[in-house]
């Protein structure tokens, strides 16, 4: 596929517009660097650690042309393992930020993730030039804005939740990763149009329930 300028700049801009967009929302942008700058970095820094780790276990699951086979190394090398990993990178690195308020918590979660989204389309502009598509190049910045927003809002409203439906946000963290990877099964396998429904679905319903949590759990005015 021959990459368009703009598809290949929505690969790289996606996430940190996405990321900016929201601060000024939330008229954040006032806030100390150790919220909105320095977490970003941290989440930049942790790529490299991320994909090192991927990398040595992705022989775990191979890359084989049937469905199961490949939703299971997109879960595990692309969506769900890295994330996960993401979150605890978050943890270790930036735990003083889950001392301050609760906008502040999740501005920094979201800046840790936009520092580590960031990063990976810049890799991604650079290791699959030989293979772009519309799934590397819409797809996949879609669904890491969407996660960029719904994974953080989840986590503080987790935390903020005292009832059993913070199980219900776990849940939502659980399913955002294998959305994804049920996405990259379905476009590699040429389910296209499937592809993108469910992309477009992730997209909106992981907005709008990021949307809902925020505004339930944190003071703000959207």
């Amino acid at each position: 596929m021959l990459a368009s300028p703009i598809m290949l700049l929505f690969l790289l801009v996606a996430v940190p517009l996405a990321y900016v967009t929201v601060v000024m929302l939330f008229e954040a942008h006032s806030l100390p660097t150790r919220i909105t700058v320095i977490p970003v970095l941290k989440g930049m820094f942790s790529f490299a650690v991320i994909w090192a780790i991927t990398a040595i276990f992705s022989g775990l699951y191979p890359l084989y042309y049937n469905p199961r086979a490949i939703f299971i190394h997109y879960l595990f090398d692309q969506t769900l393992f890295p994330d996960v990993l993401l979150v605890a990178s978050f943890f270790l690195l930036s735990r003083g930020l889950w001392q301050e308020t609760k906008v502040d918590r999740f501005i920094g979660l979201l800046a840790f993730f936009a520092g580590y989204f960031t990063v990976a389309g810049v890799i991604d502009l650079f290791t699959k030039s030989y293979h772009y598509s519309d799934y590397r190049l819409f797809l996949v910045p879609a669904v890491r804005v969407t996660t960029m927003i719904l994974l953080p809002s989840a986590i503080v409203a987790f935390r903020e939740e005292r009832m059993f439906i913070r199980y219900v946000y776990l849940l939502a963290a659980i399913v955002g990763p294998i959305i994804g990877a049920t996405i990259a099964m379905l476009h590699t396998t040429n389910a296209l149009t499937h592809a993108y429904v469910l992309g477009i679905g992730f997209f909106v319903a992981g907005v709008v329930g990021a949307y809902a949590m925020v505004r339930l759990y944190l003071p703000v005015r959207l």
